[in-house]
């Protein structure tokens, strides 16, 4: 079966409805401006949304979105020592440690660039869980190993694209080898690498017919991967808020107590029928295999509820979060000029 090409899962529902893409851009051309107006220079362009900027001994980086670790240049250190005392970080993400650079912090109605409702609101689970990837990285082939194992991917609509870095690679051959080599260079020992083997010869794969936004409202138990998921960054993209408007259950692998901040944030995350014992858990503590385990029993035990209650207590949070995200983007759009007038201020 042929898998979706990434033109269509990046002009999926929430970015056309949302335009969060734009709104991010935008910000950042902002913050900018106001960089080369106090005549930073931009000393590291890393993408076109994230840079490190300096004058004199001071360098600001911009790193929206994205996780910050992603924009040091010595990726080996520990997260409070990942820049120099001389550094300001411009972020949207947060911190589970102390750090030696200051951060400057988008308010958290900077979220609100996620706001949309889901044309299809209508929750009918036909198969266990949807697990839908774009990008391939060894840690996401490693919860698809493990959804593979316990789970099966009959059970599920699974699409994995075996995609690098964005980039369409020419044929599925190609693709499928990107995986194998993957595997070959990271995985911990022979018996892993024997199961990826095995594994190799079913990617890239899409089990299914659906739409990438129609497979949210099909399953029993959506499974984000986050982009990036660390024990001390904090990093959220529209693959968490998607599923926050969709009425279905979710659980998310993402930064350590990422759960814990969206609920600070006042977001229901449906903890009374989820299991998100996860999101406390170190990497190193077998984090992957104890979230599939999370994912299997909120299958298991939300099957057991009245459908109408488990229906309906999934669109109470679905709403919820629809209208918080709508108060936080009247509140950005209030606000957002304010805060660039006062970042101007801050770094003169």
């Amino acid at each position: 079966m042929t898998t979706d090409s990434p033109g269509i899962i990046h002009s999926g529902e929430i970015w056309q409805k949302s335009q969060c893409l734009l709104h991010e851009e935008q910000l950042v051309a902002s913050i900018y401006k106001c960089l080369q107006k106090n005549n930073y220079q931009n000393i590291n362009p890393i993408s076109h949304t994230r840079s490190c900027w300096q004058r004199d001994q001071h360098k600001i980086v911009i790193s929206l979105v994205d996780d910050l670790w992603d924009c040091a240049q010595d990726r080996t250190k520990d997260t409070p020592y990942l820049f120099d005392c001389d550094t300001t970080v411009v972020t949207d993400n947060f911190l589970n440690c102390p750090s030696v650079y200051q951060l400057y912090k988008t308010p958290p109605s900077f979220y609100g660039i996620y706001s949309y409702v889901p044309d299809n609101q209508i929750w009918n689970p036909t198969r266990d869980y949807t697990f839908a990837i774009n990008r391939l990285d060894f840690k996401r082939m490693r919860i698809l190993l493990q959804l593979y194992c316990d789970l099966t991917f009959d059970a599920g609509y699974v699409n994995f694209n075996c995609q690098i870095g964005g980039m369409q690679v020419a044929t599925k051959d190609q693709r499928r080898q990107v995986f194998v080599n993957e595997a070959l260079k990271h995985s911990a020992d022979l018996t892993e690498q024997q199961a990826f083997k095995q594994l190799s010869t079913v990617v890239p794969i899409k089990n299914h017919q659906l739409a990438h936004d129609h497979a949210y409202t099909q399953s029993w138990l959506n499974i984000i991967v986050e982009t990036y998921s660390s024990d001390n960054v904090i990093s959220m993209s529209e693959k968490i808020f998607r599923c926050l408007v969709t009425p279905a259950p979710w659980i998310a692998y993402a930064g350590r107590y990422t759960i814990a901040k969206l609920r600070e944030l006042g977001f229901d995350v449906m903890d009374d029928i989820i299991d998100h014992n996860y999101d406390q858990l170190l990497e190193v503590q077998y984090k992957i295999s104890k979230f599939i385990e999370s994912g299997k029993h909120t299958i298991f035990q939300t099957k057991r509820i009245n459908w109408e209650q488990v229906k309906s207590r999934c669109q109470v949070a679905a709403l919820n979060n629809q209208k918080l995200l709508d108060k936080l983007s009247s509140e950005w759009n209030e606000n957002q000029s304010a805060w660039l007038q006062q970042f101007d201020l801050d770094i003169k």
